[in-house]
């Protein structure tokens, strides 16, 4: 189970990170989600804005640690 949370978290990761790198003061949140999130992810709008609260990193780390001990 902790692979398949890994792999998710890496996941949310990179779509945090395309997010972050396409939005601009000129380009809305829908905007990156239709130019640059869904073609890629095929997610829905609510499972970005999911994403985007999640804090992936810190709990990345947590799960790292935990597989490490």
């Amino acid at each position: 189970m902790a692979y398949n949370r890994k792999n998710h978290l890496l996941k949310v990761i990179e779509v945090q990170e395309l997010y972050n790198k396409h939005k601009r003061d000129w380009n809305t949140h829908a905007g990156v989600y239709r130019e640059f999130i869904q073609p890629v992810y095929f997610i829905s709008i609510g499972t970005l804005n999911n994403y985007l609260a999640t804090p992936a990193k810190a709990e990345l780390k947590k799960l790292e640690a935990k597989e490490a001990q």
